[in-house]
């Protein structure tokens, strides 16, 4: 059977050719909202990297987290050495980090989530490895205007700063 075939006896089963158009779609955006979300989020882990390092090269000020964030926000949550994880987005493809090596790195204890959240709602998280720097802080929600970080001399930890 041959494509004129297949397209000439179409119209005659409209069922079957309706079902296998909506999987088409259907599967095209899933593939696309996955891409989107994990492109955002390693995006966001990466400009988070970059962040941290230009802290440690600083002189000892503060420097703003919302200089790197896009979105609109009013506090963060940070969790870290987080050892299991529910369910959640798995980014193929190399996107972002997969949830297996998500696992991995929260079983040995490398993996820090921030939360950035609107009126108590959360709009964007993202993944950070403990051994890019890690942060003395409570789980207790960060204000923007204080979300402020400074090194703490000598050691690869950051510390919301009070100025």
């Amino acid at each position: 059977m041959g494509i004129r075939d297949a397209l000439a006896s179409a119209p005659a089963k409209p069922v079957i050719a309706t079902a296998i158009g909506m999987t088409i779609l259907v599967a095209g955006w899933h593939g696309w909202n996955v891409r989107d979300i994990c492109t955002r989020r390693a995006n966001l882990s990466e400009a988070l990297h970059d962040w941290t390092k230009a802290v440690f090269a600083s002189s000892g000020g503060g420097s703003r987290l919302d200089s790197i964030t896009e979105f609109d926000w009013d506090q963060i949550r940070i969790s870290q050495g987080k050892e299991s994880l529910g369910p959640g987005r798995s980014c193929p493809f190399v996107w972002h980090w997969s949830n297996t090596a998500r696992s991995q790195m929260a079983q040995k204890g490398h993996l820090t989530l921030i939360g950035f959240f609107k009126d108590d709602r959360l709009v964007q998280i993202a993944d950070f490895d403990r051994r890019w720097a890690q942060f003395d802080t409570s789980e207790e929600p960060i204000a923007r205007q204080r979300a402020i970080f400074k090194q703490v001399t000598n050691t690869n930890m950051l510390r919301v700063s009070d100025r």
